[in-house]
């Protein structure tokens, strides 16, 4: 149930601010098909805790992503995006229960060390050759998933398995923002029947999802100026940064 003064309160000082965050990432959003999440989840969590933060970045993920959908579709690589969301599906459940358990801090350092490691190793030509086999696209998917639910922080293990390929950007992205919704939709039914998405949160996602639909709208319009090999140097920028940001927070 609703609390209405409460939710009168929310318009303040840091309402400010995360609707100018939301901006920003919307636009990182719109142009690279990801990061949003990654970007909007520390400035959140340490405006509203993170319990509240989490479910509130889902649903706004959720209703982005249905905006940027019906342009992915028709170019998205739907047998890899069929089993990387597949795997989540198993995954988000875990993360979700670890949200509630573990300390958000030990495992969101743990998970941007890894993140920094795996990159230093595409950075060095230290990759997979070719196609992804199945069994790795799971695993892919899983590992996404349970930092996802447990974190919010589900972007990096999926965007660094396709940067480790060469599928062209416009595929990526489109990949990635088909991904993206369905393990939204997964994620925000695990929350809302583990109790962890309520009205209140719910309703202060949707109150900044218009800023965050305004950044992706900004965001996609440069993608399609931009150039494949930027478009690849912005993504692995983006993870590592947030990775980087992620330890010191």
């Amino acid at each position: 149930m609703l609390d209405a003064p409460a939710m009168f309160g929310f318009f303040d000082g840091s309402f400010a601010a995360a609707a100018a965050v939301s901006v920003a990432a919307g636009v990182v959003r719109g142009f690279t098909g990801f990061g949003s999440a990654m970007l909007m989840a520390p400035p959140l969590s340490a405006l509203y805790t993170p319990a509240i933060a989490i479910p509130m970045i889902t649903v706004m993920e959720l209703g982005v992503g249905l905006t940027l959908l019906p342009r992915a579709v028709p170019v998205a690589k739907w047998p890899t995006v069929l089993r990387l969301a597949a795997a989540a599906l198993l995954g988000i459940p875990a993360g979700a229960a670890l949200l509630v358990t573990v300390p958000g801090m030990y495992m969101r350092w743990a998970i941007s060390a890894a993140i920094i490691l795996a990159v230093v190793l595409l950075a060095l030509g230290i990759g997979r050759k070719g196609e992804a086999t199945p069994a790795g696209t799971y695993a892919t998917g899983a590992l996404s998933g349970l930092t996802s639910g447990a974190v919010g922080m589900g972007g990096p293990p999926v965007v660094i398995y396709y940067l480790a390929g060469r599928d062209p950007a416009a595929e990526i992205r489109a990949s990635l923002i088909c991904f993206f919704v369905a393990t939204a939709v997964i994620q925000t039914v695990t929350y809302a029947l583990n109790g962890i998405l309520t009205a209140d949160n719910g309703v202060k996602g949707l109150i900044l999802l218009p800023s965050f639909v305004i950044g992706s709208v900004v965001g996609a319009r440069l993608f399609r100026n931009s150039r494949e090999q930027v478009y690849r140097k912005a993504a692995m920028g983006l993870v590592t940064v947030v990775a980087v940001l992620s330890l010191t927070v």
